[in-house]
């Protein structure tokens, strides 16, 4: 079978999901059940400070910065910007890619 063959075959069953993610899906699971109960303390630990972490950034959001230095004001938008980064490297982790968590080093 030919290159264009196999892409239209494998168009063909678009409407079905397909076997690799299924897979990767699959294999999310599987980590994800092992490593929520090897890593369980320490996967509450960081819930619990990140969820701080987020409520004192969201409270600071709304200090009155009027009389902040213009420099201060930049340096709280790149700390609400890394949240995210920072959660995303957790749920990386939490599913077994490794290599996407690399912000918790």
């Amino acid at each position: 079978m030919d290159t264009v063959d196999l892409v239209e075959k494998m168009l063909d069953h678009s409407k079905q999901p397909s076997p690799l993610f299924l897979d990767v899906l699959q294999f999310e699971k599987s980590h994800f059940q092992q490593f929520h109960s090897s890593f369980k303390e320490f996967i509450l630990r960081f819930e619990h400070i990140f969820e701080l972490v987020v409520r004192l950034v969201h409270k600071i959001n709304y200090v009155d910065k009027d009389h902040w230095p213009e420099y201060r004001s930049y340096q709280l938008l790149l700390y609400t910007n890394s949240l995210g980064s920072l959660y995303s490297a957790f749920d990386r982790l939490n599913k077994g890619f490794y290599i996407g968590c690399s912000s918790f080093t």
